[in-house]
């Protein structure tokens, strides 16, 4: 009898540690809470063009929403090598005035239409690289220097590369990427010590 009571006790135990382990992980998640979002509505199919009725493809470009003359242009670029996001918005430019999505899509190419609405549109690309806030130092006629991600001289730093170990002399030719100019500075200053 003993036994039982304590096997029952201690599953009882067990079962109300793990229920609240399991509450207060929901608690902490950060979708609880949060409004279940709402289904759009389906936007409408295009058929295929042998089941499109006469002047359908008119009717479908007439419907369509374009850009107009206040809207806002959003770039994104999305860097490869960093991860990081370059976000640039502008009025848009009169040549793009009364676009629809389609033709945006085709006048740039190279961008991928991730919002279209007549006062907003959003485009994204993503390239390969280090985004402007990256410096790059590595070696120039045999001295260490500093680059930024397009590949400008900064700095001519005067510290010849034969003097430093090999395995950092492996590194600098390779390029050492970055991120901060204090990081260049400290990076330079224990290079000349």
């Amino acid at each position: 009898m003993r036994k039982r009571y304590i096997i029952g006790l201690t599953v009882g135990v067990a079962a109300l540690a793990v229920g609240f382990m399991v509450g207060y992980y929901i608690m902490r998640s950060p979708s609880y809470g949060r409004a279940v979002p709402q289904p759009q509505p389906l936007m409408p199919v295009e058929a295929e063009e042998d089941d499109k009725p006469a002047g359908a493809e008119q009717y479908l470009s007439d419907q369509a929403a374009t850009v107009t003359q206040d809207a806002v242009l959003q770039t994104v670029t999305v860097y490869m090598s960093c991860g990081h996001e370059v976000v640039d918005e502008s009025p848009v430019s009169s040549d793009i005035v009364g676009l629809n999505e389609k033709q945006l899509a085709e006048k740039y190419a190279e961008w991928r239409v991730d919002e279209f609405k007549p006062d907003k549109v959003v485009l994204i690309r993503e390239v390969g690289g280090y985004c402007p806030n990256h410096f790059i130092i590595r070696e120039d006629n045999g001295m260490v220097a500093v680059y930024d991600t397009a590949g400008k001289l900064l700095r001519d730093t005067g510290i010849p590369l034969d003097i430093l170990p090999g395995i950092v002399q492996d590194q600098i030719k390779e390029g050492i990427v970055v991120n901060s100019q204090e990081e260049v500075n400290a990076i330079l200053e224990n290079l000349d010590s």
